[in-house]
C-alpha cells in the first residue's frame, strides 16, 4: 500500500490486467487505505451496533438484504 500510482496504465501494468476502454492516461485515486491494527482491549463498547434499519429493528421485511 505503499505504492504511488498515478494512472490507470501504471495501476493496470502493476496489477497485470488490461486497460479495457479505459485511457492509460486516466488518473486514478487510491480511496482505501492499508487499514489498521486493533487490540482486544479498543474493539468499541461492547454494545450491539446500531440497526441500519429506520425502523430499529433490522430489516424486519428483508427488502434491505440485511437480514
Amino acid at each position: 500500500m505503499s505504492e504511488n500510482l498515478s494512472t490507470w496504465g501504471e495501476l493496470c501494468a502493476r496489477a497485470g490486467v488490461d486497460l479495457g476502454e479505459t485511457p492509460a492516461e486516466a488518473p486514478v485515486q487510491r480511496l482505501a487505505t492499508g487499514g489498521n491494527i486493533i487490540r482486544s482491549s479498543s474493539q468499541g463498547s461492547g454494545a450491539a451496533p446500531a440497526s441500519a434499519c429506520s425502523t430499529g429493528t433490522g430489516c424486519p421485511t428483508g427488502f434491505c438484504g440485511l437480514n
